[in-house]
């Protein structure tokens, strides 16, 4: 009867260990996986800085050269400031749009320390159950 007991415990204390391994693998993955989506967030939101300065410098070269030429009311310089404007609204929007998905990613980064010490804990507690 005794040994019945200690022998469903150990089956018990078995199936708990597997279930914080696959839990530690889960949260191992789920932190690499964050960090490969923090890094691509940063590439992308630097392209999209350097290419706003990009945009604004061809519009300010444009704008200068058009003031030299005295042309600011004609059309065909009223439409180079139209796509100038346009394209630089569109960066714009986008640039917020990233650092929005970007601040909700810094978010989940957050939450993933909460995993971290949570899988320190799970490490620790899979160890004692194994020294058991």
């Amino acid at each position: 009867e005794r040994l019945a007991g200690l022998t469903s415990e150990v089956k018990n204390l078995d199936q708990d260990i597997q279930k914080k391994e696959l839990l530690m693998k889960k949260l191992i993955h789920t932190q690499q996986r964050a960090r490969i989506i923090e890094k691509d967030f940063k590439v992308k939101i630097n392209s999209l800085e350097d290419e706003v300065k990009r945009i604004k410098d061809e519009r300010d070269r444009a704008l200068k050269e058009i003031d030299q030429t005295g042309g600011r009311g004609n059309a065909a310089n009223n439409r180079i400031i139209s796509k100038y404007e346009a394209k630089l609204k569109k960066l714009g929007d986008d640039l917020t749009r990233l650092r929005k998905k970007y601040q909700e990613n810094q978010k989940a980064l957050r939450s993933k320390a909460k995993a971290a010490e949570k899988l320190k804990r799970l490490q620790g507690e899979i160890s004692g159950h194994k020294k058991q």
